[in-house]
């Protein structure tokens, strides 16, 4: 999504996807917003987000190839942890409209509260035991509100004591790439 101008694509058995954007000039200050689905078939409910910077900063990053991937801006992969971002962006029900805001905004996300909701959603995502709360139809649901998101909280470690730092410590050993 640039603006709101919509482009679909379908990702890959990989996960990997491709979206060519033939975007006007009048776009350059636009922020860019990918989404990602799970099919209704594997992955019911799993709705992940990423928001990226201006389609001028996003050129910038990819560089003479024109080509952005994730070497140039990791933010490309769309992912739990870009999900629980977007879902602390966007709490007080307002997204953020330019690169400015987007960058304000982006200084008040708590790091230990993203990755949190990054293993809540990881859990619903990945642990068969697990599913959405009834009423919540989406991982970007679960965790864009606050206290639907504290309650799955206390049911998940209700029910295993362990899973949520267990988790949390795979997200983290992921991101350093450990």
């Amino acid at each position: 999504m640039v603006g709101s101008e919509s482009f679909n694509v379908q990702a890959g058995d990989n996960g990997r996807y491709t979206a060519v954007l033939d975007i006007d000039e009048s776009s350059a200050q636009e922020l860019v917003r990918v989404k990602a689905k799970g099919l209704d078939t594997l992955n019911p409910g799993v709705e992940f987000v990423s928001q990226l910077s201006s389609v001028e900063k996003l050129l910038a990053q990819a560089g003479d190839d024109k080509t952005l991937d994730s070497n140039d801006n990791f933010g490309v992969n769309i992912t739990n942890v870009t999900t629980a971002e977007f879902a602390l962006l966007t709490r007080d029900g307002k997204e953020p409209a330019s690169e400015a805001e987007l960058d304000s905004a982006l200084l008040n996300v708590d790091a230990d509260e993203k990755i949190q909701l990054a293993t809540l959603i990881k859990i619903v995502v990945d642990n068969p035991d697990y599913s959405l709360p009834e009423g919540v139809n989406s991982t970007l649901e679960l965790v864009a509100n606050e206290q639907v998101a504290k309650q799955f909280e206390e049911e998940v470690t209700e029910k295993d004591p362990e899973i949520i730092e267990k988790t949390k410590k795979e997200i983290i050993r992921k991101i350093l790439n450990l």
